[in-house]
């Protein structure tokens, strides 16, 4: 075998081998700082920091999405730790295979909720009938509520030539001539379900499961895995909780207890503020007859027919919120209506839509109003940005604002 340190020690200074030497160090000097550079750039999360096990050198991934703001670097020497236990959120199949979640990511707060995800790809919905398969109680209500019956109502003409007309509606935002293949309608009126990624979407119910809690393509598996075979969610270990709760809520489900970004799911179909409906298409949307409720109000819309709030302690009990549960929720879809609404202003120049983004603002100050004695309240009033709005929620969790809201908070006979 040759020595290699002895061969290149032992040639002489004309030796074309010993000449090319300095430079394949100068080479390699620079191809090291070019790698440094670009590991420097990626924040690695810090649940991985704490804990590194092993270098695994130079990684690639997918191109990013221009959909979301949330983006992985493309390239990048990071380390993380990984596991062989495939229970485990860390399972990797091959040393150089990784899950999304494995992969560095651009730390980002995007003003709009459906682009707050931690996920570099084609988000897949997968239909009502897969969380069914966990979630009985719930699919139950949810096929009681008009979520569900409208999939076979919206697309009808009306008997009463007062009420809106979805075929005068179609022909003015131009496109398919059917609801369900619509690509205006489909954005808030149906969850539109695809068997895989290259499938072509089939809009397969009304507004479900998916629709308020996230496509669940990239967060259903972490959702499902309770810590290996035979452990469910009854006896599923405090700190693997933790970490599967966290790191499906990165892969964009929306947990019921964040009660912000459910309140500003609701906004974007409710405040009519989806972020791919343009101000044209608004335009023609309401000229031609199409309603906008600037009174929707998440605590009166989600706690009536649509509640449906079973936890493991009482999986037979929908349990009705405290007074406390209900003005938090109240101030909460307030805020996210402030913010939602502000957004929707830049939109369209449309004077219906104008005034109802302006209803909705006014509605949302006047509540805030209520517990200006909060600081975070003014200073959502003040500017109303979606860190200001999470900042005001985080504050208020666990207070009991039922005494400041006074008759302002809804009573359940008029919850929907």
């Amino acid at each position: 075998m040759i020595n290699w340190i002895d061969f290149f020690a032992n040639q002489t200074v004309n030796s074309p081998v010993k000449n090319i030497f300095p430079v394949l160090n100068f080479i390699s000097v620079l191809i090291l700082i070019t790698l440094i550079s670009i590991a420097t750039e990626i924040r690695v999360p810090t649940d991985y920091q704490d804990n590194v096990e092993e270098d695994v050198g130079l990684i690639s991934h997918a191109p990013k999405n221009q959909k979301l703001l949330f983006q992985y670097r493309t390239l990048g020497l990071i380390k993380v730790n990984h596991s062989t236990d495939p229970s485990s959120p860390f399972f990797i199949n091959e040393r150089n295979s990784f899950t999304p979640l494995q992969v560095a990511q651009v730390d980002h707060q995007p003003d709009h909720p459906s682009k707050n995800l931690k996920v570099d790809a084609k988000l897949i919905f997968n239909g009502a009938k897969v969380c069914k398969e966990c979630h009985e109680r719930e699919f139950n209500i949810w096929q009681r509520t008009r979520h569900y019956t409208s999939f076979r109502t919206a697309h009808r003409e009306p008997g009463d030539s007062a009420k809106p007309s979805p075929k005068r509606i179609l022909k003015a935002v131009g496109g398919a001539r059917r609801m369900k293949k619509n690509k205006t309608c489909i954005l808030c009126h149906y969850t539109m379900v695809q068997e895989h990624a290259a499938a072509k979407p089939m809009a397969k119910s009304g507004t479900s499961c998916e629709s308020c809690h996230g496509a669940s393509s990239e967060w259903l598996t972490l959702h499902d895995n309770y810590g290996g075979e035979g452990i469910n969610r009854m006896n599923e270990t405090p700190a693997h909780k933790e970490l599967r709760i966290k790191k499906s809520a990165e892969a964009g489900l929306i947990w019921p207890d964040r009660k912000y970004q459910v309140a500003e799911n609701c906004m974007t179909c409710h405040g009519l503020a989806h972020p791919d409906l343009t101000g044209d298409v608004l335009a023609k949307m309401l000229g031609a007859g199409h309603p906008i409720n600037p009174d929707f109000e998440v605590l009166k819309y989600s706690q009536g027919t649509l509640r449906h709030r079973y936890t493991p302690e009482e999986p037979e009990t929908n349990k009705v919120m405290t007074e406390a549960e209900k003005a938090e929720l109240f101030v909460i879809g307030h805020a996210a209506a402030l913010v939602s609404a502000k957004q929707a202003m830049s939109k369209s120049n449309e004077s219906k839509y104008t005034h109802a983004q302006n209803k909705r603002a006014e509605n949302a100050k006047a509540v805030l109003e209520l517990i200006k004695d909060i600081p975070e309240a003014k200073y959502l009033m003040a500017s109303a940005s979606r860190g200001n709005a999470l900042k005001l929620a985080n504050t208020i969790g666990g207070m009991d604002l039922s005494g400041k809201l006074g008759s302002k908070l809804p009573a359940e006979p008029v919850y929907k």
